[in-house]
């Protein structure tokens, strides 16, 4: 992919910019710059460390110098005799405890593979921090010509758990290049304190970051996830040693460990807001694109299909890194290397993981077919070959490893169905597959949702005296730009629970069990909404425990999971996030039920009145009570109602009221009886309303809920003067983006239940009837007998609207009369 290019030009404030800049020039500036600047070229390791049992791949730049830092580098060697060093160091983060697998596609700035742009100056630089921040502003500013109006920097402001007060010298260097102190920006440890381990070196670090978007001020986006603000370039100090004791003394010499993330840097001078759309992975997306059935990864975009730009995403990243990977030497024979047959057997595990994550995901998302990836390898090869030669020399064994890797898991898939199928033939009564047969298979393994557990935990709970936990900061979110921020929450545990359902003071690694925090920001399962997933961190970032169930009993939120390779302490501060992904889809889902039944009733009247909800991230289900029967054309007209109130980008309104002004609200639209039964001890009442506070006149929709909804959390809050409550204003209802019915029936006398989706799911649902419409108007007589099982076969296993998919049988029915009848149909 060839991009045009600009020359610099000069800017008004004295600094040039690019239009776009290739990424191979990225690096050769990099280069240049420290070149001039009396640096030393020191080329990549492999991605397998060489003598380092403390590491899977190389995950940093910095490791092939850790000799360096520990001291223990021979002066006459090679390594001891550099002083200032730049290069770019292959990484692959793809297992261990910096894996990024799981952020691969999700967002645009993390991968298995990347390269990091790095200069070193091992006790060389006379001013150690200065120069290190002088040259990174110069390079940043001076050599690419970024604005300054974009840049922010942290620092370390001080932390007492550490005995470090705040760095000081940096903050003032970075005022002496012209930074203004609202973009100097201090944090604590965790973010802006480096260490190798629990031991060695370690230090203070400075990060420069940038706005990708624009020169808008926004320093509270530094340092969150998600946001349009990303970190771009690490400063390391390096004159620190910390003990086995935790003490930390000053080092003999100060080391300065300077990172750039090539990719990042890339995307910035190439003008484009993700990585995915650079140079370094245009080619590969575009060559995946050939073998796609779903249309492009540019259309995928742009009608917001975000499994597959997912899918692409991860597709071309795990490829790449799976290409890099066997280069350096991990293949299933691979034992050599001096390597163990512990660390061979987990580089494989890796490999395996990324090649099977991509195979699936390339046929079950952009239905490219099976065993697709041996083809896709070559157009690769040929862009890597560009930049990495180890590439091009070992590119049969790269296609062959993949080619035999992916067949592997093909058969091993159909292998498995093909046993299920023969004990189902075996066993054709069976109304529900039992659980022996797998552990015939596989052996024992508990349960992770075992009923019987849970209720046993909830029984526990109830019986204890653990306090009720404090969680209305589940609520605490808010929307920025075009992203909603959940902040997290540091506690620590107040009770662990273990699978033999015992109170304990330590969950051990990879065990399953229960965690109970005094604060939560988790949302239980409650008022038909299904609860959050998330995960609890330690100080060092490493998950610690990975959420997958949350429910309360006795005002008691209690998390139920499993402990990564890492164990769970009482008395230790956890970091809690929620899976921002899955809450945001309940949040559209929630409040896209609270729309379809005021539609409803505004349709067929105010005694429509709902009978139960079940409300998950990939769809919900809603219940109500509708005398008579529905036609198509009214579920139709339903739908469109919705879709109007989301299209009108109405706002949603969260207020806190008390019971005595709960009870004077005219306008609910569901009785308060079953939900009085259960909260009229309560000081306040939620309410959530569209279009207007709870007691205006413009307000519908109003009902009392406990649910997460698509709305801001106002930054200076306020009182209404009609009702005592801390008042929440809402973006609005265009966060829902688009509501599809896929399924109505008859449940009972006049009880009627719909299941519907929303936002990508309900494009997707719609870009399916489209291509199946196209596919039916294409027949013709020559290619009904091929074609038209392909249809059917579709039509049976794709989401729908609902009625769309009526309407498609009618159309597949004429279309098939009309040929019959013309004599085209043999």
């Amino acid at each position: 992919m060839v991009l045009p290019r600009l020359r610099p030009v000069k800017l008004q404030n004295g600094f040039k910019c690019f239009n776009t800049m290739a990424s191979k020039e990225v690096r050769e500036a990099f280069f240049n710059f420290f070149k001039r600047n009396g640096h030393v070229y020191y080329p990549s390791s492999s991605l397998l460390p060489f003598d380092d049992p403390t590491l899977l791949f190389v995950n940093a730049g910095m490791n092939q110098f850790k000799s360096i830092f520990l001291g223990t580098a021979e002066s006459d060697s090679r390594l001891g005799k550099l002083r200032r060093v730049y290069n770019s160091q292959k990484c692959l983060r793809a297992g261990g405890k910096t894996s990024d697998l799981s952020c691969v596609g999700r967002d645009t700035v993390h991968h298995s593979f990347f390269e990091m742009l790095g200069n070193w100056s091992f006790g060389d630089y006379y001013k150690v921090k200065k120069e290190a921040c002088n040259y990174a502003w110069e390079f940043l500013t001076g050599e690419l010509g970024l604005s300054p109006a974009r840049l922010y920097v942290t620092y370390f402001g001080g932390d007492d758990s550490l005995q470090l007060g705040p760095d000081n010298e940096t903050r003032e260097i970075w005022r002496s290049v012209g930074l203004s102190d609202n973009r100097i920006i201090p944090f604590k440890g965790q973010q802006n304190f480096w260490h190798m381990g629990d031991c060695g070196p370690c230090g203070t670090c400075s990060e420069i970051h940038y706005n990708m978007e624009s020169e808008e001020f926004m320093p509270l986006l530094v340092n969150r996830n998600g946001s349009s603000i990303v970190e771009i370039w690490n400063l390391v100090f390096l004159e620190y040693n910390r003990d086995s004791n935790g003490n930390i003394f000053p080092l003999p010499k100060r080391h300065v460990d300077c990172g750039i993330g090539f990719e990042r840097i890339s995307a910035i001078m190439q003008n484009v807001r993700s990585n995915y759309d650079t140079d370094i992975f245009q080619p590969l997306i575009v060559a995946l694109s050939k073998f796609s059935k779903v249309g492009t990864y540019q259309l995928n975009k742009e009608i917001s299909n975000v499994e597959n730009v997912e899918a692409f995403r991860i597709i071309a990243d795990h490829l790449r890194a799976s290409c890099m990977v066997i280069a350096d030497g991990v293949t299933p024979s691979g034992t050599g290397r001096g390597y163990g047959l512990k660390f061979v057997q987990i580089f494989l595990f890796v490999l395996r993981q990324m090649i099977r994550r991509a195979s699936l995901l390339s046929e079950t998302k952009l239905k490219t077919g099976k065993n697709i990836l041996k083809e896709l390898v070559p157009y690769f090869l040929k862009h890597l070959e560009k930049t990495y030669p180890e590439v091009k020399r070992d590119s049969r064994k790269i296609i062959d490893t993949v080619g035999v890797e992916e067949n592997r898991f093909w058969l091993l898939i159909t292998r498995g169905r093909k046993l299920i199928e023969e004990y189902i033939t075996l066993k054709p009564d069976i109304n529900v597959f039992p659980g022996a047969f797998f552990k015939t298979l596989y052996g024992e393994k508990r349960d992770e949702g075992n009923q019987e557990f849970v209720k046993n935990v909830l029984d526990m709970v109830d019986k204890s005296e653990i306090p009720i936990t404090n969680d209305p900061l589940k609520y605490a979110y808010r929307k920025i730009g075009d992203s909603y921020d959940f902040p997290p929450l540091f506690d620590t545990a107040y009770a662990i629970i273990n699978d033999e359902v015992q109170f304990v003071e330590e969950l051990k690694p990879d065990s399953y069990g229960c965690v109970v925090f005094p604060k939560s920001i988790f949302y239980a399962e409650e008022g038909g909404q299904a609860c959050d997933a998330g995960t609890l961190y330690n100080s060092d970032k490493e998950a610690v425990f990975v959420v997958d169930n949350v429910l309360k009993r006795r005002g008691v939120v209690v998390l139920f999971g499993k402990c990564t390779q890492q164990s769970l302490k009482k008395g230790v501060v956890l970091e809690q996030r929620v899976d921002m992904k899955r809450r945001i889809l309940l949040m559209k889902n929630h409040t896209a039920t609270h729309l379809l039944l005021h539609a409803l009733r505004e349709i067929f009247g105010p005694t429509v009145c709902q009978k139960g909800s079940s409300l998950l991230p990939d769809y919900l289900k809603f219940s109500c009570f509708i005398p008579g029967t529905l036609s198509m054309q009214q579920i139709f007209e339903v739908q469109n109602l919705v879709n109007k109130y989301i299209n009108n980008h109405e706002s949603v309104f969260v207020q806190d009221v008390s019971l005595d002004e709960l009870l004077k609200l005219h306008n609910l639209q569901s009785s308060l009886e079953p939900y009085l039964n259960k909260t009229s001890s309560r000081s306040s009442h939620r309410v959530i309303s569209i279009n207007g506070l709870v007691n205006s006149d413009r307000a519908y929709a109003v009902e009392c809920c406990c649910g997460t909804y698509v709305y801001d959390l106002l930054t200076n809050a306020y009182r209404n003067k009609s009702a005592t409550s801390l008042l929440f204003f809402a973006n609005n209802t265009g966060e829902i983006g688009n509501f599809q019915i896929i399924s109505h029936k008859s449940v009972g006398a006049g009880v009627h239940r719909f299941k519907a989706i929303t936002s990508e799911k309900a494009n997707e649902a719609l870009l399916n009837a489209t291509r199946i419409k196209s596919a039916i108007n294409s027949l013709t007589s020559d290619s009904v007998k091929s074609e038209l099982p392909c249809i059917k076969k579709e039509m049976g296993s794709k989401v729908f609207p609902f009625a769309v998919k009526d309407e498609l049988r009618k159309i597949l029915k004429k279309k098939l009369k009309t040929m019959k009848n013309s004599h085209s149909l043999v």
